[in-house]
């Protein structure tokens, strides 16, 4: 495979959540929050041992072909944690902050 197919499929190559049901996507629609829906691989790639640890050995891409996780999982994944109970708002919300923290990490624009 050439190397610029490699890299544009590590740019987008991305890690599903599965997303709320259809009653929470209405208000949603309705509120105006914003709602991540797949994240960057390489944002959640450096996490696989939490995610091993969380999700019963399964790897990240086990869990990419199941479907993905919900956010408060994906969450607890990113920040190195176990799983804690989280409203789906609150999760969405912190999921949101952490993708636009890895994003300014990503383009060299994080504080400190």
């Amino acid at each position: 495979m050439p190397k610029a197919t490699k890299t544009v499929e590590r740019l987008f190559r991305i890690f599903p959540y599965a997303g709320p049901d259809m009653a929470f996507h209405r208000m949603l629609t309705d509120g105006g929050l914003f709602m991540a829906v797949n994240l960057p691989w390489d944002m959640v790639a450096p996490h696989e041992e939490q995610a091993r640890k969380n999700h019963r050995g399964q790897s990240l891409q086990q869990l990419t072909g199941r479907g993905g996780l919900h956010a408060a999982a994906v969450v607890a994944i990113l920040e190195d944690r176990d799983e804690t109970e989280m409203s789906v708002v609150e999760a969405n919300m912190r999921l949101v902050e952490l993708w636009i923290e890895f994003e300014k990490t990503r383009i060299g624009l994080a504080t400190t």
